[in-house]
């Protein structure tokens, strides 16, 4: 995958994300830009080699959630 289609797809992801956040409530499209921006799920995602850009929406969305209310990020294991 090139430059360009990784940041495309990480952009996709971002704003399906944010999307979800809104659906939830309670957050603004910003303070969700922001929580994505400044998370490890997001290194982890821009980061060509880790393959996270291959997770769905909802598991990174559930990833997030996570190191929100844990401070870690904790892959799933390939089977």
């Amino acid at each position: 995958m090139n430059d360009r289609e990784l940041s495309t797809l990480i952009w996709l992801r971002v704003r399906d994300i944010v999307k979800m956040f809104l659906e939830q409530g309670g957050i603004s499209a910003k303070e969700a830009f922001n929580l994505i921006y400044n998370s490890q799920v997001f290194e982890l995602l821009s980061n060509e080699k880790t393959k996270v850009w291959h997770y769905s929406v909802h598991m990174l969305y559930y990833l997030l959630q996570n190191e929100i209310a844990t401070g870690k990020v904790e892959l799933p294991e390939c089977q």
